[in-house]
């Protein structure tokens, strides 16, 4: 049976990905890395098997022996501060225990890697994408604007993912979704090359997720998702044919 193993997996997006991966057509055994305690009947009840631990404390060689114990095939990385702590907590989780959790994938011998990021995450010394127009640029500013400290530790973390890679050998994808939102998912989306204003419902990001566990060919692509009019099996397809990378020339 193929096994996930998801870091921060009582979030929202985690917690959709969980019950999709669990149900056909991808019958995963799925692993949970939870911080607390409160939350391990919550994933039992989706068939998944809880590990509580703080992703803040362990080091890169202990969280390698945790991956180990799971014999977990794809490592999926869906935890971050969430606004709480401040900036010196956003940089200690949404930076540095993500670029722990890329080594220790690699120490554990596992080589699929999926982070969750986020739309916009680039060098913003560099032109804006192409494929943006006035209202991505606004959109741009306003998110860098109110949420700077979360960019600055996601962008970090994504350059180490790409460019540490010579090291790693990791098959990775990033998957880049738009603000999230809680509505009902839709299964439809646009992929890729996309502009960033709508939101995106956590369980539409979860099953695009689920799809890139599924097909190893999304591995080296980094990508923007967003409401659209294309299934998500489909959407995901066309990332992996087309090797899209919309990080490339922006860090």
């Amino acid at each position: 049976m193929p096994t996930t193993l998801i870091l921060g997996g009582s979030g929202k997006v985690a917690l959709h990905l969980t019950r999709i991966l669990i149900q056909p057509p991808y019958s995963h055994k799925v692993f949970s890395l939870i911080r607390s305690q409160d939350k391990v009947s919550q994933i039992r009840s989706l068939n998944a098997e809880p590990l509580v631990n703080s992703l803040e404390d362990l080091s890169a060689s202990q969280l390698a022996d945790v991956i180990k114990s799971t014999s977990a095939s794809t490592i999926v990385w869906a935890a971050g501060a969430g606004g709480k702590g401040g900036a010196e907590r956003t940089k200690t989780v949404d930076r540095d225990a993500a670029i722990r959790a890329m080594n220790a994938t690699a120490q554990a011998g596992v080589k699929r890697f999926i982070m969750v990021s986020a739309v916009d995450i680039r060098d913003r010394s560099k032109p804006a994408p192409d494929w943006y127009n006035d209202d991505d640029r606004e959109k741009s500013d306003q998110m860098w604007k109110a949420l700077a400290s979360y960019c600055q530790a996601k962008l970090e973390a994504d350059v180490e993912l790409v460019k540490g890679n010579e090291k790693r050998g990791l098959v990775y994808t990033i998957v880049r979704p738009s603000t999230l939102s809680d509505e009902k998912g839709t299964e439809k989306v646009e992929a890729g090359q996309v502009h960033i204003g709508k939101p995106i419902s956590r369980e539409d990001v979860a099953a695009v997720v689920a799809a890139c566990v599924a097909d190893e060919g999304t591995g080296g692509c980094v990508f923007d998702v967003v409401p659209g009019e294309t299934g998500i099996e489909e959407a995901v397809k066309g990332v992996a044919k087309g090797k899209v990378d919309v990080f490339a020339g922006k860090y």
